[in-house]
């Protein structure tokens, strides 16, 4: 599927093209006709960087390098350093020839955002180097950079010469991993919620948006795909223990309903299997996971 075939992707691609991401650190007295004066030059903008990052006491803490189409060079910096209260605080910055075309962080203390501002530059979203930063990971021909927040949502920014874009993402939960759901070699995002260890069921409600050049869409045929082939494979043995068969039926209602299945059939449905195994103590929880499964998991659109 193509943004032509799915009108949020265009609406949205054209919304975060309008509005950048990028900005200067408020914390920092900016020159605004230096930063508007147009430059060539790699070195002076990273010195731009160094300069600032001084000023806030940060420090480099990870360099990525990357090309863009015409061959030039970009470099991701990822900054960390201390607020005043002496915990650890991250920033991106992101540099081409000419301009610095991304600047995330570091937040204000305080500040009610701070735990979903994507400030921590990720250098390859899996482990061994898979996915990294300032390579085109979704197929649009431009370099893309990954950031993470404290909560540890992942964002991903389209990076141009003179600019970056936040990639919009259609996906019932916050995007926490990547994968390559359709073996395209392109970049995926998985999505789940947060697990409470409390919870006694804790099911793991899987999402995926598949990379489609300039967003990341769930439902995209191969998301549905990636849905259809989970219900198949995601079941408990039948020795397993009651809170592991609750879980399974859960696990599998939300993948039925991303697959294209109606929410309330299912829930019908998920209330006589779990007849079976459900214990008062169990059935917040249960509620719950259910009430979650109906609402956040809507089915694909046709």
């Amino acid at each position: 599927m193509t943004a032509r075939g799915a009108p949020w992707l265009v609406a949205a691609a054209a919304l975060a093209g309008c509005a950048s991401d990028h900005h200067v650190s408020p914390f920092v007295p900016v020159d605004a006709a230096a930063l508007l004066r147009p430059m060539d030059d790699l070195p002076a903008q990273l010195a731009r960087v160094d300069a600032e990052a001084r000023a806030l006491g940060l420090q480099t803490a990870s360099r990525v390098e990357g090309a863009l189409p015409g061959g030039e060079p970009i470099v991701a910096l990822g900054l960390v350093g201390r607020d005043l209260s002496g915990r650890v605080v991250h920033a991106v910055r992101v540099v081409t020839p000419a301009a610095i075309v991304l600047a995330l962080g570091p937040t204000e203390l305080g500040d009610p955002r701070r735990a979903a501002a994507p400030v921590e530059l990720v250098e390859s979203v899996l482990p061994g180097g898979g996915f990294p930063s300032c390579r085109d990971l979704t197929g649009d021909g431009t370099p893309d950079v990954v950031a993470r927040a404290p909560d540890g949502a992942l964002a991903v920014y389209s990076a141009t010469r003179l600019g970056a874009t936040r990639m919009p993402v259609a996906c019932a939960f916050s995007p926490t991993t990547a994968t390559d759901a359709n073996a395209d070699g392109r970049m995926d995002l998985v999505c789940r919620p947060p697990r409470d260890e409390g919870d006694p069921l804790a099911p793991e409600l899987l999402d995926v948006a598949i990379g489609v050049g300039v967003a990341f869409d769930h439902d995209h045929p191969d998301a549905v795909a990636f849905h259809r082939d989970r219900v198949e494979r995601r079941a408990a043995a039948p020795d397993a223990a009651p809170d592991a068969q609750l879980r399974a039926l859960l696990e599998v209602a939300f993948a039925r309903v991303r697959a294209g299945e109606q929410p309330e059939e299912i829930g019908a449905d998920l209330d006589r299997r779990a007849a079976r195994w459900l214990v008062p103590g169990w059935r917040e929880a249960w509620m719950r996971h259910r009430r979650a499964i109906v609402e956040r998991a809507r089915p694909p659109r046709r």
